[in-house]
């Protein structure tokens, strides 16, 4: 009276007893039954199953998929692993260092939690670059023919094409295929990389372990915002890149049209943006103080260029703000 579960749906689409056969010890031999299935029909559902664990290996159905499992170290050896947390209908993926998290939950705050898009951007960025950069990888290739020089060249170039691309089964395929191990430290990403493999990737056949592995670091700051790590990225004397924070924006935006409205008299308190809004007063007040930064503090977080760790939480914690916008940067961290 239950349900099928995966597992009991697998093996009976996968027992050859229903085209006529019996397993014994790992091998179909014929049986005196029989089949109630055709081959051809058998050998279509085979390999449909056969597809789907591939699919599933490689992550390719994944909505998100997780581009670096099995990949990521912290600097003490513990493998840091894929999860995830929802909030409302946004999905926040991270990789984490499970075992610390189990040994003790009291510590839970210092466990190593990094933002899986950060890291899968820097991871992705550096290998493009280190797989377009000629000079480095002819003197990495040691002593060949100039003409085979040339195709390594161009099938590096090839990987870092499809590297760039939008997050898919062969970015992750290339991924697991080229990097042998990714270390994170408190102050630098290192990737290992498979030189031997980077040459034959879209070679089916399995590669020998060995050869030589080149190892990039990335300097990189770690800063802790809330439960998880934000990296900052200090490559080459370049500032980090960041998407504007669209809760920022958004609360900054809905601040000044909740103080428009106050002061032009469209709505003649916080009571009446409260009830509009179905929120509670102190709530509106909050935000409204948002109405009162200084120009350039707005001007740099429209750019994404505020301090990695200033989000909507710890703005909104520290209203009231002070009005003097010398005082309002440097609380802010803004000074420069």
């Amino acid at each position: 009276g239950r349900p099928f579960s995966r597992g009991n749906l697998y093996k009976i689409l996968s027992n050859p007893i229903y085209i006529g056969q019996i397993m014994h010890k790992g091998t179909a031999f014929n049986g005196l039954h029989t089949a109630i299935i055709n081959i051809e029909l058998w050998q279509a559902v085979q390999d449909k199953l056969k597809a789907n664990l591939q699919g599933h290996r490689t992550r390719a159905t994944a909505i998100n998929p997780s581009l670096l499992t099995g990949l990521v170290f912290d600097e003490v050896g513990n493998r840091l692993t894929p999860t995830h947390s929802k909030k409302g209908a946004r999905r926040y993926r991270y990789y984490i260092d499970q075992q610390s998290e189990a040994e003790d939950q009291r510590t839970s705050a210092d466990v190593l939690r990094l933002p899986a898009q950060e890291l899968e951007e820097v991871v992705q960025r550096t290998l493009v670059s280190f797989l377009k950069d000629e000079s480095r990888l002819v003197s990495l290739m040691g002593n060949i023919e100039a003409e085979k020089a040339r195709h390594q060249i161009q099938v590096a170039a090839e990987l870092a094409e499809q590297l760039s691309e939008t997050y898919s089964s062969h970015q992750i395929y290339i991924l697991q295929r080229i990097v042998s191990r990714i270390t994170v430290h408190k102050n630098k990403i290192e990737i290992a990389i498979a030189m031997n493999k980077i040459w034959t990737v879209s070679q089916s056949e399995t590669i020998a372990v060995g050869g030589l592995v080149t190892v990039i670091e990335v300097p990189v700051e770690l800063k802790r915002c809330g439960m998880a790590v934000r990296l900052i990225v200090r490559a080459l004397g370049e500032l980090t890149r960041r998407q504007p924070d669209s809760k920022l924006v958004g609360r900054i935006a809905k601040a000044h049209k909740w103080f428009a409205q106050l002061s032009s008299g469209h709505s003649d308190s916080i009571q009446a943006i409260a009830r509009q809004e179905k929120v509670t007063s102190s709530y509106v007040t909050r935000v409204v103080h948002l109405a009162f930064l200084a120009p350039d503090i707005v001007q740099r977080i429209m750019r994404g260029d505020q301090p990695i760790e200033l989000n909507i939480d710890r703005l909104i914690r520290l209203v009231p703000l002070p009005t003097d916008w010398d005082a309002q940067r440097k609380l802010l961290g803004m000074i420069n």
